[in-house]
């Protein structure tokens, strides 16, 4: 399994891409993806899109990015990646919810930070 780094629009590593789960900088499982939908694993609720190397949230604006995204709108200089974390103990997903409309991509950045976006696992 091979960790790949997401940046927030301040060019941080908030968080890693394992496959189809998404996890907090430290290691702790956020949420996971289903085809091109993100569900969080606290409570299995839709919170968000993965389309061309971004996370999109509910509002279909631009949350984080990897390395090889395409699209989307103005990335910032992305500074060092940090070591990568252990992983802790992965959950069992939750049922999920139903998938809402999508609304119409901005390609701008996200108002929610990546710690309000989707709560991680307990």
């Amino acid at each position: 399994m091979t960790l790949e780094p997401l940046w927030d629009q301040n060019g941080r590593v908030v968080g890693w891409i394992d496959q189809d789960d998404i996890l907090e900088a430290d290691g702790r499982y956020r949420a996971f993806i289903s085809g091109d939908n993100v569900y969080a694993y606290s409570g299995g609720q839709h919170v968000g899109w993965f389309e061309e190397g971004w996370i999109w949230d509910s509002n279909n604006d631009a949350l984080a990015f990897v390395r090889h995204a395409i699209g989307g709108p103005a990335r910032p200089g992305i500074g060092g990646t940090p070591g990568k974390p252990g992983r802790r103990g992965k959950p069992g997903r939750p049922g999920r919810s139903g998938v809402p409309g999508k609304p119409g991509r901005s390609f701008g950045w996200s108002h929610l930070g990546w710690a309000e976006w989707a709560p991680a696992a307990p």
